[in-house]
């Protein structure tokens, strides 16, 4: 009941917005053949692009939103990437109309380049008639692999995946050396050095 065919998020990082919408395609799926308005072989894909648009334009509206500050979100317009699957669960809590705002798949097609990352051309009038609605009612959190295991066992459904990325920032002089060959000693790119930096 639960499975979906596979979809591509192209060059784009917005793996949280893909798996967040899986995950609620996947309980309307469920949901839908339990109760008898989606047959077995149906299913239906709900706008990655419209869910990451929607919240890029609420954190633009509400910048000091605990979870609009998350990682590069919204730092360069109109960048979605970089977030967390489980995020929804505090969006909603300060956008409380979020759960009206999962929109189907056709109102926005997904783009898979990053120079339409803000282009979603019917979602204002879609969501003014937009008949799904969801709501949170439980969250469960693990934080190891036998508990994650034993949570994909006992709820017997998908379950969101995180994983942290670090980045690691260093400082090189752009000089004579090797390090000036590198992008980022182009003059755009240049940061003074750190307070008590020595070369």
């Amino acid at each position: 009941r639960y499975l979906l065919p596979p979809s591509d998020q192209g060059g784009r990082g917005v793996c949280w917005a893909f798996a967040t919408i899986f995950l609620l395609e996947s309980q309307y799926r469920a949901n839908g053949i339990e109760k008898g308005f989606l047959q077995p072989n149906e299913y239906v894909n709900f706008s990655k692009q419209a869910y990451a648009k929607y919240l890029f334009d609420k954190c633009k509206e509400h910048p000091d939103v605990s979870p609009c500050k998350h990682g590069g979100f919204g730092l360069k317009p109109p960048q979605t990437d970089d977030h967390k699957i489980d995020s929804i669960i505090y969006f909603i809590r300060d956008f409380t109309e979020l759960a009206k705002a999962v929109l189907p798949e056709e109102v926005c097609p997904y783009q898979g380049t990053s120079d339409s990352e803000d282009v979603c051309n019917g979602m204002e009038e879609a969501l003014k008639s937009n008949p799904i609605e969801f709501k949170i009612k439980s969250f469960q959190a693990e934080n190891n692999i036998p508990m994650t295991k034993r949570l994909l066992i006992t709820k017997q459904r998908p379950i969101g995946l995180g994983t942290p990325i670090p980045d690691y920032l260093f400082f090189a002089p752009c000089d004579n050396s090797s390090y000036s060959t590198l992008d980022s000693c182009s003059e755009s790119q240049r940061v003074k050095c750190p307070e008590g930096y020595t070369s």
